[in-house]
């Protein structure tokens, strides 16, 4: 499972940071015109949450936090450090999302609770709450994976032949809200095995 999200988590990092880096001129149609008018934002945004997304599987691995714990902190720091303009213009860019309001919502309750697992995660690790500081990493990184997951289904969604602009709130919602029930089944069963 690790080695399929690295390498999804990779994939779309690099499909990101290549497409918002690169000319305006590919975005898509629904998205062109208000990307290209704050084209800082959508630059920032997808750049830093680009680096939280390749970071992720590594802080995640059990196996990277035992054999080398600095490596752990230091890539951890790195990633908050990312996260804060990721969640930052990700939050304003939500507010403006194409859709309207359903898709809106959906995109800013995942802004928020993006920030609000990693400011509990954080927090955890300051208390040295190890166990719940790598439960809301686990929900938090299930938030992070929002934009694989939307690639994904709009790509699947789309090419069964559904209209973009009719789908796109659903698929708002459906990016982010499964990935957090996924990490809730999971660090329950985590907790089950550890009782």
């Amino acid at each position: 499972m690790w080695y399929v999200v690295l390498y999804l988590a990779t994939l779309y990092a690099v499909r990101a940071c290549h497409h918002v880096l690169g000319s305006p001129g590919a975005f898509s149609p629904y998205f062109h015109d208000k990307y290209v008018s704050h084209l800082w934002l959508v630059r920032g945004h997808g750049v830093a949450a680009s680096l939280t997304l390749l970071l992720g599987p590594w802080l995640l691995s059990g196996w990277v936090r035992r054999c080398w714990p600095n490596l752990h902190r230091s890539l951890g720091k790195l990633y908050f450090a990312a996260l804060i303009p990721a969640v930052a213009a990700g939050l304003v860019l939500s507010l403006m999302a194409f859709g309207g309001l359903w898709p809106r919502t959906a995109l800013s309750l995942l802004s928020l609770g993006w920030g609000w697992t990693a400011w509990q995660a954080w927090s955890a690790v300051r208390r040295g709450r190890i166990l719940d500081h790598q439960a809301w990493m686990l929900r938090h990184y299930a938030l992070t994976l929002a934009a694989v997951s939307l690639r994904i289904q709009s790509a699947l969604y789309c090419g069964l032949g559904a209209d973009f602009p009719s789908i796109y709130g659903t698929l708002a919602w459906l990016s982010w809200v499964p990935n957090l029930l996924l990490a809730e089944v999971l660090i329950r069963r985590r907790r089950r095995s550890q009782a």
